[in-house]
């Protein structure tokens, strides 16, 4: 499994993290898995660096649809099911929608978990582009 540590690292590769907010692994308030979202920022984000990201999330093998979206100022990867439920309706939090999908199917949030770890090994590979 992944872990949060591990996400920061990989993110770094790419550039100086500003903020973020990591919703993976189990947690630790009831022991259920979350389904992967991760919401950060860059001090300086680029288009280079949104490339690697848009890329690496389309060229990974994956059983569903993950969501990245870079359009705010803060960027966003997550499964597309859980991007689905935060756009409603009715439209939630990203905490409402995360304790939504935890409760409806475990076995999802295990997957996506396991998941991400696969993306971002991509997003660890090609993060040697830029250097």
């Amino acid at each position: 499994m992944i872990e949060v540590p591990t996400v920061k690292r990989i993110l770094r590769l790419l550039g100086e993290l500003e903020w973020g907010r990591y919703a993976i692994g189990l947690n630790p308030a009831d022991s259920r898995m979350f389904p992967s979202s991760i919401v950060w920022r860059y001090r300086d984000p680029s288009a280079r660096i949104e490339e690697i990201l848009r890329v690496a999330v389309s060229e990974t093998a994956s059983e569903f649809e993950w969501s990245f979206d870079s359009s705010g100022k803060n960027w966003t990867l997550m499964p597309m099911r859980l991007a689905e439920v935060l756009q409603g309706p009715p439209q939630l939090s990203l905490v409402d929608a995360l304790d939504e999908l935890m409760s409806l199917d475990q076995k999802y949030c295990f997957q996506s978990n396991s998941e991400l770890k696969s993306l971002l090994l991509v997003i660890e590979k090609n993060s040697k582009i830029l250097n």
